[in-house]
């Protein structure tokens, strides 16, 4: 579990950071793209995204794994693949997906009333 110490460490970018990857990772499990659109989605630079994610690393928050493979023609090491994703004996799995159930509970509630249909409609009639 994600203790008081823990979020204490962090300074608030990187707080803002690991909300970020908890909140995609709600959404989708993991997150699969690069430092550099981590970077751009949430304002901050590349070297910054690496040394950030290497702290939640370092602190058991999150876990990283990538695939290399060697370039068939250049025989250079390449990553071919990456993930992100939430340490399971901190963040526990039975309650990211009941997170994940009530935010999907609320999306439907939130379909299903009619003056969010109505409103929604409206705005696009309107071209907002």
């Amino acid at each position: 579990m994600i203790t008081n110490d823990i979020i204490h460490q962090l300074q608030p970018r990187q707080l803002q950071l690991l909300t970020w990857i908890y909140n995609q990772c709600i959404a989708s499990n993991q997150v699969t793209i690069t430092n550099k659109e981590i970077g751009e989605v949430n304002n901050i630079p590349e070297s910054t995204v690496e040394k950030y994610l290497k702290l939640f690393d370092e602190l058991g928050l999150i876990i990283r794994e990538s695939k290399r493979d060697r370039d068939y023609f250049t025989h250079e090491w390449r990553t071919v693949s990456r993930s992100i994703s939430l340490n399971p004996s901190i963040f526990k799995p039975e309650l990211l997906a009941l997170e994940r159930t009530a935010r999907m509970d609320n999306l439907f509630d939130l379909l299903n009333n009619p003056d969010f249909m109505r409103k929604s409609a409206e705005k696009k009639l309107r071209g907002t």
